[in-house]
């Protein structure tokens, strides 16, 4: 009980002997599984906290605990002892209910109900031809050569292996695109930091397994399906003969719930919402705060988890039953 309400007591013990604290992991472990002992609430909740308290503790300080492979900026990044402990401050404040956990610790919950570490980007460099390491013409290049930010580097490496490419047919209003760990980054020849930032915050969700970004074809088809949910009990919409009269409504209705005047800026706007996106324009925002902004201004976590997943689903579910055959 004593090393859970002092952290640092427990990562000293770590860095002290490692192997005794695997030891004592293995006994916690006995105990919490025996059949005898009966637990009261509290104590099978202080148990539990002492189990992911050393556990995470412990991937930190090697990388693996009984096979498991973690590399702790989310918790599975790379993190240092410091803040180690102060994601076990962390946790051990939200369980006692206690505000301000950002501020006092440095970590926060996102929407997705996972906890975040906030690294500073004032000091990362983009090289826009992808010349930072002096790559061959025509050679593979990856986020490394386009993209210099040693603290990232050092917690998210999978990042930095991704594949990058300049295609100067993207459209003016798209910066860079993110096709995925295995695919990569597209990079216009307009792109800039804050976009290679943004594109990075969607690999960050996928190595983390945030809630992940979006579409503007995801955020069309999120639009149509939240105004059925809206239309489908109004007489106006219940009257209608014809399937395509019915989904030129609903196109109606997401402008309507978008407050925008064509249905593509519907489809946009409901994709902007996306949680994921959300998280990656507030990375780009907070890169332009000074330390002092950032310590006051609380990250954006506002956005929807929902239009982050995949709608197509419930979007054949709605054309169906507004009359389109499979």
């Amino acid at each position: 009980e004593r090393l859970i309400e002092d952290p640092e007591r427990l990562v000293q013990a770590v860095a002290h002997d490692r192997s005794a604290i695997e030891s004592f992991l293995d006994v916690l472990r006995g105990i919490k599984n025996s059949l005898v002992i009966k637990f009261t609430g509290s104590e099978k909740a202080m148990l539990d906290e002492a189990e992911r308290t050393m556990v995470n503790l412990l991937r930190g300080e090697a990388g693996t605990v009984d096979g498991e492979r973690f590399s702790y900026i989310g918790e599975k990044a790379k993190l240092k002892t410091r803040q180690l402990a102060r994601l076990v401050a962390a946790k051990r404040m939200e369980l006692e209910g206690k505000t301000g956990i950002g501020k006092i610790t440095g970590w926060f919950l996102g929407t997705d109900g996972k906890w975040r570490w906030e690294i500073d980007d004032s000091k990362a460099q983009f090289y826009p031809n992808g010349d930072a390491l002096g790559a061959a013409p025509g050679s593979r290049l990856t986020v490394r050569d386009f993209f210099v930010h040693p603290e990232l580097q050092e917690m998210e490496p999978e990042l930095f292996d991704m594949p990058v490419r300049i295609d100067p047919t993207l459209d003016s209003k798209t910066s860079a695109i993110y096709l995925g760990l295995d695919e990569g980054i597209i990079l216009s020849p307009n792109a800039d930091k804050l976009s290679m930032l943004h594109e990075l915050q969607h690999g960050i969700q996928e190595l983390e397994g945030f809630v992940n970004g979006s579409n503007r074809d995801w955020g069309g088809k999120w639009a149509l399906v939240v105004a059925y949910e809206t239309a489908k009990g109004e007489p106006a919409f219940q009257a209608l003969t014809t399937k395509e009269m019915r989904f030129k409504y609903l196109q109606n209705k997401a402008m309507e719930i978008a407050k925008v005047n064509t249905f593509n800026d519907a489809a946009y706007k409901f994709y902007e919402m996306a949680a994921g996106e959300v998280e990656a324009r507030d990375v780009e925002y907070r890169a332009q705060l000074d330390p002092h902004a950032k310590s006051i201004i609380e990250p954006d976590m506002k956005g929807n988890v929902l239009y982050a997943e995949n709608p197509n689903s419930r979007y054949i579910d709605l054309m169906k039953k507004i009359g389109y055959t499979k």
